[in-house]
């Protein structure tokens, strides 16, 4: 079946079988959500003029599958592991021009945005592979490997990053930014949020802030983090890298208030914690990103011994 919807997705489905897509679809509850939540995406990124006008949503994902397929027949700039995420993407990338004023020349940019609760792996054009958490954005120059090695993060992402010790690779943030030559680190960085942090597995990482002299040097099972405004050093305790490039979640010895903290950047939700007794509570676990908030919620009360409220698809409240 997945066939067919990839078959839907690009225009190349035929009459008798999309009669057949449609006959399971209103057959299977979770071939419908599927097909449902990537229509519902169309329309909310502004594709669709309506939520209703599915027309015009399937000709515009078409168009935009022709635009694909036309760029990877000149070069493959990105590859995806997952058909889902290749969906996801294509349905939220777009391209941005601007003028380089010393030259006149025109640099386009890969812009890849992850839904909430979704995670996206991008292979860049150096084979260097990021991970991309809920809600991250990634921006991509088309002079990538060229020149440098240089994108742009808002969010929260893992990088595996292929050695090139005449090109370093930059991730630039709203905060810091991280030079490498080769390496495997976490970046914790969205602007919506004052945290910003950086784990190392393997290599060594740079940690500066532009315009400034003085940089931070991590070495393997180090990292920083932004306390007060200053970046502090300490021993790093990350042992997700096997998690979170399969989309979960690991937490261990974490409070309430830090899971509620990553809740709410990932899944776009405002969580309130009446008890700071329960905001306190050391809790450890794990569950998708690609779960729902009603679901994480589930997995973890019995942990942390709290009860939670839905108040609307924006609004939770824990209390004991």
């Amino acid at each position: 079946m997945n066939n067919l919807l990839e078959k839907y997705f690009a225009g190349t489905i035929s009459d008798s079988e999309k009669q057949m897509l449609f006959q399971r679809i209103g057959e299977e509850d979770d071939l419908r959500e599927e097909f449902a939540r990537l229509q519902n995406t169309i329309a909310l990124s502004g594709m669709a003029e309506k939520v209703s006008d599915a027309s015009y949503g399937e000709r515009k994902l078409q168009e935009i599958m022709q635009i694909m397929l036309f760029r990877e027949r000149r070069k493959r700039y990105l590859s995806f592991t997952k058909y889902a995420a290749v969906a996801i993407l294509l349905i939220s990338t777009w391209f941005i021009s601007e003028k380089l004023a010393t030259r006149g020349e025109t640099e386009e940019f890969t812009l890849v945005e992850v839904p909430k609760g979704q995670q996206i792996h991008v292979t860049l054009a150096d084979n260097s592979e990021v991970w991309l958490s809920s809600r991250s954005r990634l921006k991509i120059s088309n002079q990538f490997n060229k020149k440098t090695r240089n994108i742009e993060l808002d969010g929260e992402a893992f990088f595996a990053v292929s050695k090139n010790v005449e090109s370093p690779f930059v991730v630039k943030t709203s905060k810091y930014d991280i030079k490498v030559t080769g390496t495997q680190f976490n970046v914790f960085a969205y602007s919506e949020s004052p945290i910003f942090e950086t784990d190392l597995v393997e290599g060594s990482v740079s940690v500066y802030k532009e315009g400034d002299t003085v940089e931070t040097l991590l070495r393997p099972k180090e990292k920083v983090v932004l306390e007060e405004g200053v970046l502090q050093k300490e021993i790093s305790s990350f042992k997700e890298t096997h998690f979170i490039k399969n989309g979960i979640y690991a937490f261990d010895s974490k409070t309430v208030q830090e899971i509620a903290d990553r809740l709410e950047l990932w899944y776009d939700v405002k969580i309130e914690i009446r008890d700071t007794t329960i905001a306190n509570s050391i809790i450890r676990g794990k569950f998708r990103q690609t779960d729902n908030i009603d679901n994480i919620l589930k997995a973890i009360k019995e942990t942390g011994k709290f009860n939670y409220t839905l108040i609307n698809e924006k609004e939770v409240e824990l209390y004991e």
